[in-house]
């Protein structure tokens, strides 16, 4: 899983390219995503512009750090995910849990309207 984070002043753009499978750094990752939640932050954009697929685990992924999130009630959303990712989040009803968006720009203006 290849990521790359970037800290605005008032929310947190994740990138996730490649295949989001999870995988060895896993674990660090989400320690990244715990650090920024206990240093304030609150808002957070995944971008999966880059992203060509998700499997299971990544699907995980994704809801172990939304709740992460949730859970001191900040808001995630998910923008540019391509054709086949939306339809794997359709088909395991993701699609209900999180706020999903076609670019960028759309992401950051719900995520900090929020």
């Amino acid at each position: 899983m290849n990521y790359r984070i970037v800290s605005q002043q008032d929310h947190v753009i994740v990138k996730l390219s490649g295949d989001v499978m999870g995988g060895p750094d896993y674990e660090f990752f989400h320690n990244r995503i715990r650090d920024l939640v206990d240093s304030g932050y609150r808002r957070f954009v995944i971008d999966m512009s880059t992203a060509r697929w998700i499997n299971s685990t990544g699907l995980g992924i994704l809801v172990s750090i939304f709740r992460t999130i949730h859970d001191v009630d900040g808001s995630m959303v998910i923008c540019g995910a391509n054709k086949r990712i939306r339809g794997i989040y359709f088909v395991s009803q993701l699609d209900k849990v999180f706020a999903t968006y076609s670019s960028l720009d759309e992401g950051v203006a719900a995520v900090t309207a929020a």
